[in-house]
């Protein structure tokens, strides 16, 4: 019987994934901001990998138009015309 991830320190493909969702929620609210200056209020972004990777009027547009870029991690989300609340 191999070694547990737990022993061996490495993560899970599940942990990795964890990270990188919560990797990129930080980075929203470290620019959303900017975010909010580049595109209008209510335009649907999504952001992975450190970057807005895709935009569109609606969620259906924002899909349509991102293709391949999103994925379990990407964080979508709705321009707002304020700061989004810290998570509780």
């Amino acid at each position: 019987m191999g070694k547990s991830n737990l022993m061996t320190g490495k993560k899970t493909e599940m942990q990795m994934m964890v990270e990188r969702l919560c990797n990129n929620r930080s980075w929203l609210d470290q620019n959303i901001d900017s975010i909010s200056d580049q595109y209008q209020v209510g335009t649907w972004v999504a952001v992975a990998d450190g970057k807005v990777v895709g935009h569109g009027e609606t969620p259906d547009d924002l899909l349509e138009n991102s293709g391949k870029n999103i994925s379990d991690e990407t964080i979508i989300v709705c321009v707002p015309d304020k700061d989004i609340p810290e998570p509780v």
